[in-house]
């Protein structure tokens, strides 16, 4: 198999490289490659310095910059392009480059209010759900994004890797190598992948450039007769979700949220068959229970937060 690179930014055309682009996308030269290789990095870099406000609006726009991002490449290769799918072969947070890195450095008096709070987002669960994102919103779209690659599972030194080998029994997890490592379970596990229509979804005022967004954004998995909800609230406030009847009586609920303080790292045992390495930190999600046979409560999800809500049918 073989997949072509575009030329940067030849999405948006906003080069010349855009031209050559075009002039591979011809049908005649269709035979030659499979797929679109897409680094998103660039794509509407810097988009957040057009934030106004403070912490949560930018968390809004930051959580919301998947999904957005991702579902453009995804409409222009189907307009413009015929639905040729995608290879997103590098994917991690826009502009990680800009700040800590002593090879790309910006000068002091160039670094925005967005740039800084970006790189305050390093080894924090912020990374984690603005990451989760990506895995989401792929799976959205299996039809068009058939690769998903996250860059570079090592790079913790700048704060947006997955984690350390420590032995061949343990490794160090950041807070993104935790919350991946769950949802990789969930997702090599599952048979089949739903769409969600979330009723009553607020819509976000302050979504990534510009754009508007649902506050909740999310998918279900089912495996044999275990349904899991794995939806992230992009808001800052707490949201209600109301299920319709499943012919359950309980539900289980994990919920990681971007607020909660932790050590970068952890370390965790592998292959623990009584401690699966997501539970064994850097985060500390809360777990509790919900009744599902009193139809008057709806499960409560925190703002800015992700949660897997596991039910046994």
């Amino acid at each position: 198999m073989s997949g072509i690179s575009i030329c940067k930014y030849s999405l948006a055309g906003r080069e010349p490289g855009a031209v050559q682009n075009d002039v591979i996308m011809e049908p005649a030269f269709r035979q030659h490659y499979d797929a679109i290789i897409l680094h998103h990095y660039d794509m509407n870099a810097g988009t957040l310095n057009d934030v106004q406000g403070g912490n949560d609006e930018f968390a809004r726009a930051f959580l919301t910059c998947p999904q957005i991002t991702l579902d453009h490449a995804v409409k222009i290769l189907d307009e413009k392009y015929g639905g040729i799918p995608m290879w997103i072969t590098e994917f991690n947070v826009i502009g990680y480059y800009r700040i800590g890195n002593p090879n790309d450095e910006k000068e002091d008096g160039e670094i925005t209010p967005a740039d800084q709070w970006i790189a305050d987002t390093a080894n924090t669960p912020w990374n984690a759900l603005y990451q989760a994102g990506f895995w989401l919103t792929a799976m959205q779209h299996p039809e068009a994004i058939e690769i998903l690659n996250h860059h570079s599972v090592l790079n913790v030194d700048l704060g947006w890797g997955l984690g350390l080998p420590y032995s061949t029994d343990a490794s160090r997890l950041t807070a993104t190598g935790q919350l991946f490592a769950h949802l990789s379970h969930l997702g090599a596990d599952a048979d089949e992948v739903h769409l969600l229509n979330l009723e009553n979804n607020p819509t976000l005022a302050n979504a990534f450039g510009g754009n508007q967004a649902s506050a909740l954004h999310g998918i279900a998995v089912t495996n044999d007769n275990t349904l899991s909800l794995i939806i992230i609230n992009r808001d800052a406030d707490q949201l209600e979700l109301k299920l319709p009847e499943l012919g359950a009586t309980r539900a289980n609920i994990v919920t990681y949220r971007g607020d909660e303080q932790h050590e970068h790292m952890a370390l965790v045992k592998l292959n623990d068959p009584d401690a699966p390495v997501w539970t064994q930190g850097p985060m500390s999600p809360s777990t509790r229970f919900h009744n599902l046979a009193d139809d008057q409560d709806g499960i409560n999800l925190p703002g800015f937060s992700l949660s897997v809500i596991t039910i046994n049918k």
